[in-house]
């Protein structure tokens, strides 16, 4: 007899209409929350944030760039800071404070430095040590050898061909296009380009401190590039100062087939006429095609780079096969570092080995020898003599610790009295300039040192600052960051007891140097003269041409200086004999920067005549925790001649 297996109904669980009621209504409540919560996960952020690093998202390693950041908060009150980080880092450096009212949009430009080739950045809002809100991008980090060229332009296409140029230095190029306002009012943070190009934009919208910033850019080795055509006049409103022509309002027809000719590009063909301005070029330009009766280019240098102005537009050549090769040509495209970049790069001060304060003067050899005999005769002969003659050897226990501490303390005491118990600021200065400008660059090397172990707070108004850390700083302690277009601050960087903290400031100064020269070349010699209309005297004055140098001493004011310098001599610094002048050691310090600089073309280019002259006191302003700082030291100027 089979069996069957199974449940009876009757013992068999029935669901009673209490539980189906029960289930449908938590399905109807979960029914109603869902969208509610799907609707509150698609909320938009409170805060939202924009960033641009760099020149369209391009810096140079070791340079300072521009972060412009456009923030917008739609929730609570926000008081904190913007902060430049790059890889993972969970903190950086370099800040901007601000504030954000409920409601508020604000754009914000603030400066950071480049400081490993990492390619991801990021721009974190932080209040009370808390991300609010992280907006990361890629980002292009090229060295020295590498061309950056900015466009400002309506036309996203324009001179794109020159990402192919291969200029005498320059490995690889870039081609970015940037906003007018973009420019920064901080000459050091145009730095990374070594091209602008202005085309059809209204540069009378440029700040004043940005008009300065890019004249002393193109001083300095930059090379501007001003477009022609129908809205010449409008690109050139904000930098008519700078151009080798005056724009005049006629327009004339013109063939280009001139550029054409002149172009190495094999086949290369520029049909038909095109419409260019008539303009009256100054008497220090140049054209391009030089064979030409009618230019198309005109060019001026200024200083160690160039001002060029083009006749028609632009954008007439944008199809065009020879367009990269033409410019190599009419450019003198070189690598250039600036002093501040070699200081990093290889972690130099300018106050190593020329610093001479009485505070970090050691002991002499013989000095230090007799104290330590004197101390180990305290410890040994002497205690254990007057311990027997006293007959309380079992004191010993006791002297000899007494012998210790009080020889540490008054070595202790020694050390304050030697170093004092006032902060101290040395400053070296070198500021870039050149001849018929009032504009210069500075950058000055701050050296604070500390007779106690404390965190200080440095300022400079108008200008950037970082500290300058060496291999041999202790890890931690580090200073943050705040720069913007007003000023910038180093907060709470630590300085070791008897130690020297490096600050590094840069910035633009009207120099106070007023000279006028007058100079020829033949025969190998460089001669003429050199006038000086400075307010001040200017020190130890030398003529400089690459290494050979010719020493004129002292040009006093409205005083003028005959130049014969042999072009055979190489001999620079070292012919000379400079003198120690407030703690500084001239001599040296002009060996370490020739040694340091000169190679890298960071502070003489080997084609330009130059005017040393120092001044025999700190020219940048600098507050300690608010207070002004009473620094010593020297200012060194490095004037481009006009030859």
């Amino acid at each position: 007899m089979k069996k069957t297996v199974g449940h009876s109904s009757a013992l068999s669980p029935q669901p009673s209409a209490l539980s189906y009621r029960l289930l449908l209504l938590c399905m109807a409540v979960f029914t109603l929350l869902l969208p509610a919560s799907t609707a509150q996960g698609q909320q938009p952020a409170p805060i939202t944030i924009t960033v641009e690093a760099g020149f369209g998202g391009t810096y140079r390693i070791r340079e300072w760039f521009p972060v412009h950041v456009t923030v917008a908060n739609d929730g609570p009150d926000v008081r904190g800071w913007l902060e430049w980080r790059v890889s993972n880092q969970s903190q950086g450096r370099f800040r901007q404070d601000i504030e954000l009212p409920r409601g508020s949009r604000k754009q914000v430009t603030f400066y950071a430095i480049a400081e490993d080739y990492t390619s991801d950045g990021a721009v974190a809002l932080v209040e009370n040590n808390r991300d609010l809100a992280v907006q990361r991008l890629r980002v292009d980090v090229i060295d020295s050898d590498q061309l950056l060229v900015g466009v400002v332009s309506s036309d996203p296409g324009l001179l794109n061909s020159l990402t192919s140029v291969q200029s005498a230095g320059f490995r690889t190029s870039f081609v970015n296009h940037i906003g007018l306002a973009r420019l920064p009012e901080q000459p050091r943070a145009l730095q990374p380009l070594s091209l602008l190009v202005l085309h059809d934009q209204d540069t009378a919208t440029l700040t004043n401190a940005q008009r300065r910033a890019l004249a002393l850019w193109v001083d300095l080795g930059g090379h501007l590039v001003v477009s022609g055509g129908s809205s010449a006049k409008l690109t050139a409103a904000g930098v008519a100062d700078l151009l080798p022509v005056s724009i005049g309002d006629g327009f004339a027809q013109a063939s280009l087939q001139p550029l054409a000719n002149v172009s190495a590009t094999a086949g290369t063909q520029l049909a038909g006429e095109i419409t260019v301005n008539q303009v009256t070029p100054l008497p220090d330009s140049t054209t391009f095609p030089k064979q030409t009766d009618s230019a198309l280019i005109y060019q001026r240098q200024a200083g160690a780079g160039s001002v060029t102005f083009s006749t028609f537009d632009l954008g007439a050549l944008r199809s065009w096969g020879g367009e990269a090769d033409m410019w190599e040509q009419v450019l003198d495209l070189q690598p250039h570092n600036s002093l501040s970049s070699v200081s990093r790069q290889q972690q130099f001060s300018a106050l190593d080995d020329v610093l001479q304060l009485r505070t970090l003067v050691l002991l002499p050899v013989p000095v230090l020898f007799g104290l330590l005999a004197l101390y180990i005769l305290a410890i040994g002969p002497i205690n254990y003599l007057v311990l027997r003659r006293l007959n309380r050897l079992n004191w010993a226990w006791l002297t000899i610790p007494l012998i210790v501490v009080t020889f540490v303390g008054a070595s202790y005491m020694a050390g304050r009295i030697t170093r004092g118990t006032e902060i101290q600021l040395a400053q070296v200065t070198v500021v870039q300039g050149r001849e018929g400008s009032k504009d210069g660059l500075f950058t000055s090397y701050n050296g604070l040192f500390s007779p106690s172990r404390d965190r200080y707070t440095l300022g400079s108004p108008g200008a950037l600052i970082d500290e300058l850390r060496s291999f041999d700083d202790p890890p931690g302690g580090e200073g943050v960051v705040v720069n913007g277009d007003q000023g910038g601050e180093l907060r709470d960087t630590l300085v070791n007891i008897g130690a020297i903290r490096t600050v590094l400031v840069e910035g633009m100064t009207e120099t106070g140097v007023d000279v006028a020269s007058t100079l020829q070349s033949g025969n190998g010699r460089i001669s003429g003269e050199v006038r000086y209309q400075g307010s001040l005297p200017l020190e130890d004055a030398v003529i400089v041409r690459d290494r050979a140098a010719q020493f004129i001493g002292t040009l006093q004011p409205g005083g003028s200086s005959a130049v014969d310098l042999d072009l055979s001599l190489t001999d620079f610094p070292w012919s000379l004999s400079l003198a120690e002048q407030n703690s500084i050691d001239r001599q040296q310090l002009l060996t370490r920067l020739a040694d340091v600089a000169q190679y890298n073309q960071a502070l003489t280019d080997p084609s330009g005549v130059y005017v040393f002259g120092w001044r025999p006191n700190p020219t940048v302003d600098l507050t300690i925790n608010t207070q002004l700082g009473q620094a010593q030291g020297v200012t060194l100027y490095v004037i481009r001649l006009n030859n």
